[in-house]
């Protein structure tokens, strides 16, 4: 089954695009991302946390997260 997203970097977009009709939300970075050449601004676990908390879609959280950080993040961020 195909799945629609839209991508998001901060609250504003995420709370912007939220009504849209997609299944889920990526936001991020979450973490510092050596993937992209101009990456955008990290907005951290607390950024997710309080995105989390306006979405009624999952949330997708993306962005530098390597098995290093992996446990730091889903030990602080939210599951839903």
């Amino acid at each position: 089954m195909l799945q629609s997203e839209f991508s998001s970097h901060n609250l504003n977009q995420t709370l912007r695009r939220g009504g849209e009709p997609v299944d889920y939300v990526a936001l991020g970075p979450v973490f510092r991302t050596a993937s992209k050449g101009n990456p955008d601004p990290v907005i951290g676990i607390e950024e997710i946390r309080r995105c989390r908390a306006l979405l009624d879609k999952p949330l997708v959280a993306i962005g530098g997260i390597t098995q290093e950080n992996a446990v730091q993040f889903c030990m602080q961020a939210p599951i839903r």
